[in-house]
């Protein structure tokens, strides 16, 4: 068996410096809020009245129900042109997004999802990313995707475009867990950009991908397995433009951070 180093142990002295600086390369609270639209966007609720919950389904361009029994907004959902991280695409805006039915995007299709406040998965609720598809989601309020909810994504999780499955990019920084994913029966891939804030991730299945956070905490009997194939990857919009380099995500290493004792 080859040697293996030995992580670096950080212990409470080395900790004193912790949250003056943010590793946060894409300056994501700037970048998001170049994307921000002035007027006010519409929520978007899928419902569960149907048998199966009603389905919404995204393509690069527009989003209809297929299923609908009281979901919103009514009709047609159609995206608008913006430039996000140097690449021109198409985004879906929304305020808060509240999904207890199911959501999938149209294969071979790339979906982009701006959400203005809070996005929440609950009961049992579903998102379905195809082969060949994605779904970015853009955020400035808290994610959840609570206990009953799955997500199903390929196993490949890049396109042979070169963009990850299922992204997410958030600027939140208050005081909550701004990303918190309890879900699922299966292993999940996601890429998740959220250096300003905690990242809780709790399942007992893997979960596969990326993820930088302020504080990620890993609980359950699943684990974390980066995949070597986004060193390659570049943001999941639709169509490529500007002049600046495709957005990358380097695994660097582990630190140890030894548990805190409690004195009661």
């Amino acid at each position: 068996m080859p040697t293996i180093e030995p992580v670096e142990k950080i212990t409470p002295e080395s900790e004193n410096n912790r949250g003056l600086t943010a590793c946060d390369p894409l300056g994501i609270a700037t970048a998001i809020d170049g994307v921000s639209v002035n007027t006010t966007s519409p929520d978007l609720f899928i419902n569960n009245n149907s048998r199966a919950g009603d389905l919404l389904e995204l393509e690069t361009n527009t989003a209809n129900f297929l299923v609908d029994f009281g979901s919103t907004p009514n009709g047609t959902i159609n995206a608008k042109t913006a430039t996000f991280l140097d690449s021109a695409t198409q985004i879906f805006y929304f305020d808060d997004v509240t999904i207890k039915g199911r959501m999938q995007v149209k294969s071979n299709h790339n979906a982009v999802m701006f959400v203005a406040g809070d996005f929440t998965m609950s009961g049992a609720s579903s998102l379905t990313i195809p082969d060949n598809s994605s779904l970015t989601i853009i955020i400035k309020g808290k994610l959840k995707i609570g206990n009953g909810a799955q997500v199903y994504t390929p196993d490949n999780g890049v396109t042979d475009q070169g963009k990850p499955v299922f992204s997410i990019y958030s600027s939140y920084n208050g005081n909550d867990t701004g990303i918190e994913f309890s879900c699922g029966t299966r292993e999940l891939y996601a890429v998740i950009y959220a250096p300003l804030t905690k990242v809780k991730v709790t399942s007992a299945v893997g979960f596969k991908g990326s993820i930088l956070g302020d504080t990620v905490i890993v609980s359950g009997a699943g684990g974390i397995h980066f995949d070597t194939a986004l060193n390659e990857a570049s943001f999941g919009g639709s169509s490529s433009g500007g002049n600046g380099s495709a957005s990358k995500l380097v695994f660097k290493g582990w630190r140890f951070t030894p548990v805190e004792q409690s004195n009661e």
